[in-house]
């Protein structure tokens, strides 16, 4: 197969540090010298192709944070992990099973009673969608990767491009631009209940 990112870019997509890192990591060492378009490419021999635009993606919800109850809406944060670890999404095109095998898979995965948290269903988007969102400089607010896996061929990675880590340890200026391009990114989603 064809289209495949560089040895350096599949380096760093191969990335084995701090979970909490890998969105950093990846936008500080990308592109690479031969400046690769790694949105174009795929990351991974396991890939069967890059995410298109117009591709509908998949990331789990869970209760509490993903859920306003009292106004019935996601809240920004069910596109937290973009900032820190890379808010992993499943390619519906091939998504073994379907929404039933994902919803399954969401609902173990997001069902962590020590934490508190328990699953909420799923939201979806287009790759495209969140693609379009902006900075307020106009630069790129997430970049949506390709990041397909051994037992996942249909696993990708939407990673923002800026104000990442804890958002405690913000500044107060950076939080609220995160929580904008959060919000922005949970505007363009779909939720669908378990």
């Amino acid at each position: 197969m064809e289209n495949l990112v560089c040895d350096s870019c599949r380096s760093v997509f191969d990335y084995s540090g701090p979970a909490y890192k890998y969105a950093q990591y990846v936008i500080d060492n990308l592109p690479c010298e031969k400046v690769c378009d790694c949105e174009a490419l795929r990351t991974t021999q396991f890939s069967p192709e890059p995410i298109a635009c117009e591709e509908n993606i998949v990331s789990c919800t869970c209760l509490p944070q993903h859920w306003d109850a009292a106004a019935q809406k996601l809240t920004h944060m069910a596109a937290e992990n973009a900032f820190t670890q890379g808010l992993s999404v499943t390619r519906m095109k091939f998504a073994q099973g379907g929404m039933e095998s994902v919803m399954k898979s969401c609902k173990g995965f997001t069902n962590k009673p020590k934490k508190n948290e328990s699953p909420l269903g799923v939201a979806t988007f287009t790759a495209g969608s969140a693609r379009a969102i902006k900075l307020i400089s106009g630069e790129r607010g997430y970049f949506v990767f390709d990041t397909a896996r051994a037992k996942s061929v249909a696993h990708g990675d939407v990673i923002a491009t800026k104000y990442f880590g804890d958002f405690a340890n913000l500044p107060t200026v950076d939080r609220l631009h995160r929580t904008i391009l959060q919000t922005a990114l949970t505007i363009c989603m779909t939720h669908v209940r378990h």
